[in-house]
């Protein structure tokens, strides 16, 4: 595993115009400053390891040539002016219409990339009662300038269309697709597309797990984890970020996997312009239904229930009889 080290509040005499930074005429150099940003925690291994410390406290995943890894320095970085204290650069931001109104290839994605919105019908079980909930759920297909592929599938919780959220497939370079699922778990699927690996049955006890990402809430600033390829975005690389919430459990009314839910999804870049991109996405539900609530399952007798039934039995064959006696 290649180990990514940094050291935080890092000061960087450089001249800006070779960074490619575009913010008005700069004379001379500018000293900047490399920052972290915040992120939750990242517990790693299996379910019975995520009671321990977390591995990660920003929120970060980097690729390290052959896997999503992540150790306890990890942090997406970017660059501050250290005479103003802010961004060097800001993102330009394009919201990804998340209609069912507007379908197929989208227009008006920034060039290099192709985003795919589609319908996708699917059910979840109900977490109680035996019954099960069905979808009709907007899904996007992210597809980057090297080929490599994100699929982005809307999910409900039985609480209503208003209550959306994702559930992330990233394919890598390897040929392999890690998953962000539910609330969220991560999982590494081998061998396998992004459609491929949604078809999968998730396995909280399975050997695919890698780890859980269970921030969510206030600050805001920790809810949030960030995938970071050559660097970051920020650096001049690329990012997957995800950003969490937390759902009143109360209205988690489907089978969970965790805590938090991932409620947006953005693809960040620099562009051939060195100026800074992102492409945002929010999950959206067409229409929520449940099952009957006469489909549920009778419940099962206990012991005692069954010998209350059998004595009701017996009592009212004696009564039967005495009546037939009455009668002769």
């Amino acid at each position: 595993m290649m180990a990514r080290k940094l050291r935080w509040g890092v000061l960087l005499p450089v001249a800006v115009g070779v960074l490619g930074f575009a913010g008005g005429a700069v004379a001379g150099t500018t000293q900047i400053h490399v920052e972290t940003e915040e992120g939750g925690d990242i517990h790693t291994g299996s379910r019975t390891q995520w009671t321990t410390e977390p591995q990660n406290t920003k929120g970060t995943l980097f690729w390290n040539g052959s896997l999503w890894v992540t150790n306890d320095t990890a942090a997406h970085m970017y660059f501050t002016d250290l005479r103003t204290g802010k961004r060097l650069q800001e993102y330009t931001v394009t919201a990804v219409d998340s209609s069912a109104s507007l379908l197929g290839l989208l227009p008006g994605i920034p060039a290099g990339f192709a985003v795919t919105k589609t319908l996708y019908s699917y059910s979840a079980p109900a977490s109680a009662g035996g019954r099960a909930y069905t979808y009709s759920a907007i899904q996007y297909e992210v597809v980057q300038p090297d080929g490599t592929r994100a699929l982005l599938r809307s999910r409900g919780t039985g609480a209503g269309t208003g209550q959306a959220h994702f559930d992330v497939y990233v394919e890598d370079k390897a040929g392999n697709t890690t998953g962000i699922l539910g609330d969220p778990v991560w999982f590494h699927f081998v061998g396998m597309t992004p459609a491929q690996a949604a078809a999968q049955t998730p396995d909280l006890g399975g050997s695919t797990v890698r780890g859980s990402l269970p921030t969510c809430g206030e600050p805001t600033e920790r809810a949030r984890y960030w995938m970071d390829m050559n660097g970051g975005s920020d650096m001049g690389g690329f990012t997957y970020l995800l950003k969490t919430s937390c759902f009143d459990p109360a209205s988690v009314r489907t089978v969970a996997l965790g805590t938090s839910f991932v409620t947006v999804f953005s693809a960040m870049y620099m562009d051939g312009n060195n100026q800074l991109q992102e492409l945002r996405f929010a999950p959206a539900l067409v229409s929520e239904s449940g099952a009957a609530e006469g489909s549920e399952p009778i419940p099962a007798l206990g012991e005692w229930g069954r010998l209350g039934f059998i004595l009701l039995v017996v009592l009212i064959g004696f009564d039967v009889l005495r009546r037939i006696r009455d009668l002769a």
